[in-house]
């Protein structure tokens, strides 16, 4: 019988060592097997999408279930980049027992002097008030785009600053 013909649990069971080889050769840390349920999904997308006159399912289903591994590593660490601002500097009320109110203000102070006067305000606005690109733009009567380019810009110039200076240590 044909990988194709195969029912799906018979399929999974088959190829459950391969989902598990391409997690730990991507030096994927899955506890929560979230990786595993993303290869599970694209080999069951793969049984249903394969021709078998391109080549043979086992060939594909690895391609599939590696692209589709690749695509949530990216998607995870886009998302990481955009988000991780606020958690990794300790800009949100979550944390504020953290780092008191007035420490927070000086430090923030701080790494404004290395931004332009708006990413210092875009800074300022999102860590100490709390207010999204949207927010900020209606406050100040300005375009959401204008906003986020502060922001970029803002981020870039913090992540240079943070590279600079953990290369020094």
């Amino acid at each position: 019988m044909g990988e194709q013909e195969k029912s799906f649990p018979d399929l999974l069971q088959h190829y459950n060592g391969m989902i598990f080889h391409l997690i730990k050769k991507l030096n994927i840390e899955d506890p929560e097997q979230e990786f595993y349920h993303q290869a599970v999904i694209a080999l069951w997308k793969a049984k249903r999408s394969f021709n078998p006159q391109k080549g043979s399912f086992s060939t594909y289903a690895y391609a599939y279930m590696k692209g589709a591994l690749l695509n949530e590593l990216s998607r995870r660490s886009h998302f990481y980049d955009r988000h991780s601002l606020r958690e990794e500097w300790f800009c949100n009320d979550e944390t504020s027992g953290f780092i008191h109110e007035t420490e927070r203000h000086i430090w923030i102070e701080q790494i404004s002097k290395s931004l332009t006067r708006n990413q210092s305000i875009w800074l300022k606005k999102y860590c100490l008030e709390g207010k999204d690109s949207t927010q900020i733009a209606k406050e100040l009567g300005v375009s959401v785009s204008l906003v986020k380019s502060w922001r970029r810009g803002a981020i870039s110039k913090l992540k240079k600053c943070l590279r600079k200076e953990f290369l020094q240590k």
